[in-house]
């Protein structure tokens, strides 16, 4: 019998709905997903480290990479955080793709309060699409990916395929920031000509 591959799972989402700070309004029971439409088949209560290693570990997966999920909290390094003690448990090790609103000016502060955490490895950040569909250059932005780039950190870049023009010149301007094109091109209308 072949050895298993060790893998990484590179993008998996923990929650928990008994966390008195943090929300996810995505998998609240009356959301539907703007792109996706109904998910409740995936919505539960808890979705923590130790469930995700019950379903994987006969795979040979050996790490996984939390990317951000708590979306309507009011401060995403209360998720990094969340993460960090919940790595202190896992039966894996856990890194973190955190969220920030790059854009803002206390970003770096921000970026700064997830690093105090030595599981976080990057940034995903969802106004980075409207930004590059708008050709905007915020320099709050900038200084902020510059941040990112002088610390190793990873841009986790979700981009649709018509504004790959833009990321492109984004990721010209910061050669040395490592870019996750994530979701790639991912079309957010569901029409006949994408069925």
């Amino acid at each position: 019998m072949s050895k298993q591959i060790p893998i990484i799972d590179t993008h998996a989402h923990f929650y928990d709905f008994s966390h008195p700070e943090l929300k996810w309004v995505w998998l609240e029971p009356d959301f539907i997903h703007p792109i996706l439409g109904n998910i409740n088949p995936i919505k539960a209560q808890q979705y923590v480290v130790e469930n995700f290693h019950a379903e994987s570990r006969f795979a040979g997966v050996e790490g996984v990479v939390h990317v951000q999920a708590a979306i309507g909290s009011p401060n995403p390094v209360t998720e990094t955080v969340w993460l960090t003690e919940m790595n202190k448990k896992s039966p894996i090790p856990i890194r973190i793709v955190a969220d920030c609103d790059l854009g803002a000016a206390n970003a770096i502060s921000q970026l700064e309060e997830h690093a105090k955490s030595k599981l976080f490895v990057g940034i995903r950040d969802f106004k980075a699409e409207p930004m590059l569909a708008a050709k905007e250059i915020n320099p709050n932005y900038e200084a902020s990916l510059k941040w990112m780039a002088k610390k190793a950190i990873v841009f986790d870049l979700d981009c649709e395929w018509m504004n790959m023009h833009e990321a492109r010149k984004l990721a010209d301007r910061h050669p040395d920031l490592p870019i996750v094109l994530e979701h790639i091109g991912f079309p957010r209308k569901r029409t006949d000509a994408l069925a």
